[in-house]
């Protein structure tokens, strides 16, 4: 079982969910803006575009070809964004949302998700795409 799957949650502790909501809606349509030529599937309602994601990084040594501060700054604040939409949108999950972005989880069922912890692992390194893929948390 992924590191990023918790057995509880913690409650949310946002004062306005929808701006949150919508800062998170940002990162995910700058990723798809970004990314949409280069990984077509990207705007794709299918789990798809996470393999071909996990594809494109590792393929172009993402995580060290680029300057980690754009990486832990916008990339993988990004993707972690993504995937949390993909988690509410393909699986039905649901956000708790918490002040810190990496304590933000996704509900699916009686467990939640860290999709941005999980993001943050992902971008650490060229190995870290392979063990940290975006694929694992659909199978």
């Amino acid at each position: 079982m992924p590191e990023e799957w918790l057995p509880a949650t913690h409650p949310s502790d946002v004062a306005n969910p929808e701006r949150v909501l919508d800062s998170y809606g940002d990162l995910f349509e700058g990723l798809v803006a970004a990314l949409h030529a280069k990984v077509p599937s990207i705007m794709d309602e299918t789990a798809e575009p996470l393999t071909d994601l996990d594809f494109y990084f590792w393929r172009e040594n993402f995580p060290e070809r680029y300057e980690r501060q754009l990486i832990d700054g916008h990339t993988a604040p990004a993707f972690g964004a993504y995937l949390g939409d993909a988690l509410v949108r393909r699986l039905g999950g649901t956000w708790v949302l918490r002040q810190k972005m990496e304590e933000s989880q996704v509900r699916i069922g009686k467990r939640v998700w860290l999709p941005f912890l999980r993001a943050r692992r992902y971008m650490q390194s060229r190995q870290s795409l392979l063990a940290y893929s975006l694929t694992q948390p659909f199978h």
